[in-house]
């Protein structure tokens, strides 16, 4: 199996306890940032998790379903914009990351 590295986004807290998820899940992660310019510059936290899509889909549906505050997940599609991931389902969420390869986290509480 091929490895796939998905770039994760978030706030600082989510993206520590992200990691943590994924490595205690057996998958290995990196930390970063990522930065943007679109009219005014934007840095966030981003976690890299890299193994096949399969095992990356599993950890993300995981960790949503871990996590005990309701989580807001979305995506960014050029001429669309930011969407939100609505199908969790292992081949939705593995066919969505093969197209976009990005996911922004948010708690839905904060």
């Amino acid at each position: 199996m091929e490895d796939f590295r998905l770039t994760v986004t978030g706030s600082s807290e989510e993206m520590c306890l992200l990691e943590e998820f994924c490595r205690n899940y057996g998958v290995a992660t990196e930390r970063g940032v990522v930065s943007a310019y679109e009219g005014v510059a934007v840095t966030l936290f981003a976690v890299y998790i890299t193994a096949p899509i399969e095992i990356v889909s599993q950890c993300v549906v995981a960790y949503r379903s871990a996590r005990k505050a309701p989580l807001k997940v979305t995506f960014f599609v050029p001429g669309k914009g930011t969407l939100l991931v609505e199908d969790f389902s292992l081949n939705g969420l593995a066919e969505l990351l093969r197209a976009t390869g990005q996911l922004h986290i948010e708690n839905a509480w904060a």
